[in-house]
């Protein structure tokens, strides 16, 4: 019997491809079919782990990686 998990899931779309609490999408409130910045976990190799991190105006490169940095607050 198939395991069927009740839970939201976002698209990302093959840019991320492993479950994280550090994926997140920002949205335009007017369009929220547009991801603004789309950030998370790709791949892990040994004890190296790479992220993904896309983004587009109106966000710049500066205010993207602050965000990004944001999901590794403890």
């Amino acid at each position: 019997m198939p395991c069927l998990l009740q839970a939201y899931t976002l698209p990302f779309y093959s840019r991320v491809k492993l479950p994280s609490k550090k994926n997140l999408h920002i949205i335009d409130p007017d369009t929220p079919d547009d991801i603004l910045l789309l950030f998370g976990k790709h791949s892990r190799d040994g004890g190296l782990t790479r992220f993904s991190l896309d983004f587009r105006p109106p966000l710049s490169c500066l205010t993207a990686f602050a965000t990004a940095l944001t999901t590794f607050q403890t």
